[in-house]
């Protein structure tokens, strides 16, 4: 594809999050060009930046913060590319997304600009709003309502519902009927902005900008499209987390700002103002159901007719404009634990629906977020203050220093600030200029060089001493985090202080394939078989004032052990995003045990006896149904492909399982025979245990 662009990146104190977006741009499959403009007034995070960035990022640093539409217009006027791609600091491109883009733009002549589809989280569960142009009557939101009005308006948003629903679940480039274009994640085509005068308002210093552009360009006969098969992972609300205030005025101003420019003296609203006012009747909005308990999140039972499909609005205003959604299916319809944690403070509103357009009665629920430690500035610390609890990422390695760089990598472009860095070389080559290289991207770095080798358990252990974190989590050389990995886990342990373990779904790739693992926490499930990876799961320190250690007789599965030893403690937190990434890379290296099957079998033999004795007879026999439901269900899949092979015609020999297959079946063997022994049974001849 012959196209040129330019990226477009404006930090503000978030230099970590600013190079992860960096990365992800540059990642892509077609060439772009990025600028970070630096505008945080911080020596320190200028620093921290031309550190962390990609040496093939130009950085400008500005003295004083010049707003958001000037330090883009500043790189506007300085390249001379075809498109240009705007980002946020707070956002990340999954792969191919910028190749859509810019192809959607070369199919379609007449298109301004064109968005990706946006979520909030990287589990694709929270969709970020489209970006409404404000109506004339915008600022009577803020007014109390008359019943007439107060309904007008309520039905005006569910005509918006509507749209949104459309375009939320569209798979297919499409234009946009009345949203416009959000100026964090968007690629514009650079004829189309130049003839309707420009790229940004200078008068807009933060927000609103975006909108102005967009009705601009559809007043210039420019349409604006989505494509959604790309796709941006946008965590709105993450810059300026502690200023909330101010940044709350700087919407304000905007607002205000836009409607003076758009609408002038806006007579329909002057007299839509003195019409409410003399209506007669209590003022009116949407009936609340109020949670009382902060941080608490709204969940709704299923009707029947809606389980095939339900849609959660959340928004900062009582009449859902502009809201986020989550589209699901089931009998239970839940907010995510990891919102509590990501959402800025403040107080949202959400409704629950199906999944269709609709006339929805004006219910609502209402829930705060109240502001905490994290919500400070991480520059407190020299104070001796603790704004975010310190998180220890603990590394194993052994003489793979290029997979151990990547990994090291994963862990700076974490969005999570506050991070403790604990690398543990199990008797490999030295590695400690490595570590130390990545020094300035962290709060603090340990390395723990072994003299010899130890084995992955007793590694573990030697990590974990080491460690001084309130969380820990583990990350394996050649194993990856996505960048809001460590935010979400985080977000969902404080959101629920009784539990001390979150996990995620994991994604397994290696030899040509991929292959999701994401379950709820059962904890039959995980006496039968390993739920989740190591490095998917973040713990709390009193885990290990319980006593939870690594096995060090143990040379596989031991992270298995150490989740058995903590379910005795704690229940589990299933974050229902797929942010662990698991990959099947050779037999060196800390790993090395587990591509031995053999070994492994007998490991997790010596697993299964350990563990056995500990377990209810009531325990064992669900631990038999639970395997024999997954010997059964890989037995289906065996047998669909042995038909699927056979009717395309090309009949050829399936192998039957060898020892992954085996591997796979031993808990259900070793549960069945303790089951026997149990009840003192033999096994009859004429049954062959599998």
């Amino acid at each position: 594809m012959n196209a040129s662009i330019v990226t477009i990146i404006v930090n503000y104190r978030l230099a970590r999050q600013t190079a992860s977006a960096a990365a992800s741009c540059l990642a892509q499959e077609i060439s772009n060009k990025v600028w970070v403009v630096d505008n945080s007034e911080d020596p320190d995070e200028a620093e921290l930046l031309r550190t962390m960035l990609d040496t093939r990022c130009r950085l400008i640093v500005n003295e004083r913060n010049l707003g958001f539409g000037a330090a883009c217009n500043d790189v506007y006027a300085r390249t001379t590319s075809e498109f240009v791609f705007l980002l946020n600091p707070d956002a990340y491109c999954e792969p191919n997304a910028l190749w859509l883009l810019a192809e959607c733009l070369l199919r379609n002549p007449r298109a301004g600009g064109v968005t990706p589809r946006a979520w909030y989280d990287a589990g694709h569960q929270i969709r970020m709003p489209f970006l409404h142009p404000y109506p004339w009557w915008h600022a009577m939101l803020t007014a109390s309502l008359s019943s007439l009005v107060g309904r007008a308006i309520w039905a005006w948003s569910l005509r918006r519902r509507a749209e949104t629903l459309h375009v939320w679940r569209s798979d297919h480039p499409h234009r946009l009927a009345h949203a416009g274009l959000v100026g964090g994640h968007c690629l514009l085509r650079r004829a189309a902005v130049d003839a309707v005068g420009g790229l940004f308002d200078p008068r807009f210093f933060l927000y609103a900008e975006d909108t102005d552009l967009s009705y601009r360009l559809r007043s210039g006969g420019w349409e604006l499209m989505q494509e959604p098969r790309a796709a941006v992972v946008h965590t709105f609300g993450g810059t300026a987390r502690d200023r909330a205030e101010w940044k709350h005025t700087q919407a304000q101003h905007a607002e205000q700002l836009l409607l003076e420019k758009f609408y002038g003296r806006n007579l329909r609203y002057r007299w839509l103002r003195r019409i409410n006012r003399r209506l007669p009747g209590k003022p009116w909005q949407p009936a609340t159901q109020v949670y009382p308990r902060p941080s608490k999140m709204p969940g709704w039972d299923v009707p029947t007719r809606w389980e095939r499909g339900w849609l959660i609005e959340i928004a900062s205003n009582p009449y859902l404009i502009a809201p986020m959604g989550i589209l699901g299916r089931g009998r239970r319809a839940e907010i995510p634990y990891t919102l509590a944690g990501q959402l800025p403070p403040g107080t949202y509103w959400a409704r629950f629906g199906p999944a269709t357009p609709s006339w929805l009665s004006p219910d609502i629920s209402q829930f705060q977020i109240l502001p905490s430690k994290s919500d400070t500035p991480v520059r407190a610390e020299s104070a001796g203050q603790t704004p975010w609890p310190l998180v220890s990422v603990i590394v194993r390695t052994k003489d793979r220093p290029e997979r151990l760089l990547e990994a090291l990598s994963a862990v700076a472009h974490q969005s999570y600030p506050r991070i403790e860095l604990v690398v543990v070389n199990d008797g490999g080559t030295d590695v400690a200029h490595l570590v130390d290289d990545f020094a300035a991207a962290v709060v603090a770095t340990r390395y723990e060089n072994l003299p010899r080798n130890m084995g992955r358990a007793a590694a573990a252990n030697v990590g974990l001493d080491a460690a001084r974190g309130e969380y820990l989590i583990f990350l394996d050389d050649d194993d990856l985090f996505k960048p809001d990995h460590i935010a979400a886990l985080v977000g969902a342990l404080r959101a629920a202080p009784d539990k001390l373990l979150a996990y995620t779904g994991t994604l397994q790739v290696g030899h040509g394939r991929s292959e999701v693992w994401s379950l709820p926490f059962d904890r039959v499930r995980l006496q039968t078989f390993g739920l989740f990876a190591i490095h998917a799961a973040l713990f709390s320190r009193r885990l290990l004032e319980h006593g939870c250690r690594f096995d060090e007789t143990l040379q596989a599965h031991e992270d298995w052990d150490f989740w058995l030893q903590a379910a005795e403690k704690t229940d589990f937190i299933h974050v229902n995003q797929v942010s662990a990434i698991y990959r099947h890379l050779g037999s060196s290296g800390v790993s090395a045990f587990n591509f031995d099957p053999v070994r492994a079998e007998a490991q997790r033999a010596q697993l299964m006896r350990k563990w056995t004795g500990r377990w209810s007879s009531q325990e064992l026999a669900q631990q038999v149904e639970c395997a024999r439901s997954l010997y059964l269900s890989l037995s289906v899949g065996l047998r669909a492909q042995q038909q699927a092979t056979a009717d395309g015609g090309a009949v050829r020999r399936i192998r039957q399982p060898g020892a992954t297959g085996r591997l796979l079946a031993l808990p259900y063997r070793v549960a069945r025979r303790v089951r026997r022994l149990w009840r003192r049974e033999k096994p009859s001849p004429a049954k062959k245990i599998i």
